[in-house]
């Protein structure tokens, strides 16, 4: 089963739960299960799970098309019908020529089926890379978004074939997402064909939004989703209303609770660095719910 982990917006405390979930799945709950950080442009779940980790297989991925220019065949100022053709400012005239911003480039072909001449092709360059990581016994598949790429949902795609991958070679049998923030491109190729989602959502406007966005998505793509309110204490009677604002059901909330943020500092979950905190206590309810329904329903 492949459970992705996703929020409307930063700062909601979606790897916070990521982490813990995949910590207690396989230390706790005894049920192996790989991780996936498809948040590829701030990738940061290793750092969550623990300070020291190993580096099992790394390789990069290739997917980004970028244009290219053939002035031997372009007719310059002329012609430039490109230029107006390009949806995201790649193309800049000058000195009379079109010129490729190459870090706007989406490789969409666009400028290719304007040109009459055929002066225009493309090539492909580094899109990211895709590690297999062990932090102790827990295997986790990371994406790393090449600086200046733009093609991050075709690199969370690979990161998760890879863990799906991982996963039948070690014979376990689920995979958690950590996806990254928002709705953009990187969290829908972290949503498309998974089993069950997780929204976790703080109860102020901001996060509502969000949270109400990503529900949109879950809807469309038919994706049975759960919510957990993290920070439930900021205003406790609009956390009471979450389940219904997001029609879905609540696994529970955790409260506001400074140990997190001290585990985060020691890079280790919450459940092993201070399990007898206010967050500890409430997360471990919501991850035996989890373990025991979630994953096994």
């Amino acid at each position: 089963m492949e459970l992705v982990i996703v929020s409307g917006k930063g700062g909601t405390g979606k790897t916070f739960i990521s982490s813990n979930t995949l910590y207690y799945l396989n230390e706790h709950a005894d049920i192996p299960t790989v991780g996936a950080d498809a948040d590829v442009e701030a990738p940061d779940l290793i750092l969550t799970l623990g300070s020291s980790h190993e580096t099992e297989k790394c390789f990069e991925v290739y997917e980004s098309q970028k244009a290219r220019i053939d002035y031997s065949k372009c007719l310059g100022s002329s012609c430039l019908a490109c230029i107006g053709t390009c949806m995201f400012k790649a193309l800049e005239v000058v000195n009379g020529k079109p010129v490729v911003i190459e870090e706007n480039c989406e490789g969409c072909t666009a400028c290719s089926i304007v040109c009459r001449v055929g002066a225009i092709t493309y090539y492909t360059k580094l899109t990211g890379r895709v590690c297999l990581y062990k932090v102790g016994s827990i295997h986790v598949v990371s994406g790393d978004l090449e600086i200046g790429e733009r093609n991050s949902g075709h690199l969370v795609y690979r990161v998760r074939e890879f863990a799906r991958d991982v996963c039948r070679d070690l014979k376990y049998k689920h995979v958690i997402v950590d996806a990254a923030a928002g709705t953009g491109c990187p969290v829908i190729s972290s949503l498309v064909g998974v089993d069950k989602a997780i929204i976790v959502v703080e109860p102020t406007p901001q996060g509502i939004e969000g949270a109400l966005r990503v529900r949109k998505l879950t809807k469309l793509m038919n994706i049975h989703t759960y919510v957990i309110v993290n920070k439930y204490d900021l205003n406790e009677e609009l956390s009471r209303r979450i389940g219904d604002v997001l029609d879905a059901e609540v696994l529970g909330m955790v409260p506001y609770d400074h140990a997190v943020v001290e585990a985060y500092a020691n890079m280790k979950p919450v459940i092993v660095h201070n399990p007898h905190s206010k967050a500890s206590k409430h997360l471990l309810k919501i991850l035996e719910v989890i373990a025991f329904s979630v994953m096994g329903s």
